[in-house]
């Protein structure tokens, strides 16, 4: 039961968080003065995740739009993202929800 209500709530999170992150991409998009903050963001997990569980992490955060999973480290615990937007508040925003997602995916299994 508890595998079951992990990952609904980890469907949810990601739901809500795909369907967010469309409507601002789609706002730099149609104002495209805005000027746009590309970086890279580097995630460390906190604890070693199974092969499938790490694959699982990096496309949840490339399905989410304005993001993309560059590298997964050698040691498999690091995890380089591209940010559209790189600013201090969308980059600590990424962080959270890769712990976030993190979390739901250990206690999925």
């Amino acid at each position: 039961m508890k595998t079951l209500l992990s990952w609904a709530r980890l469907l949810l999170l990601f739901s809500t968080t795909w369907v967010s992150s469309h409507f601002q991409v789609l706002f730099l998009s149609v104002y495209p003065k805005i000027l746009w903050e590309p970086g890279l963001v580097v995630h460390r997990t906190r604890g070693q995740l199974s092969d499938l569980q790490l694959m699982w992490l990096a496309h949840l955060i490339t399905a989410t739009p304005g993001s993309l999973t560059v590298d997964v480290g050698e040691d498999k615990r690091t995890l380089t993202f591209h940010l559209l937007e790189c600013h201090s508040g969308s980059r600590q925003e990424v962080l959270d929800l890769a712990q976030t997602y993190e979390r739901y995916l250990t206690h999925a299994d």
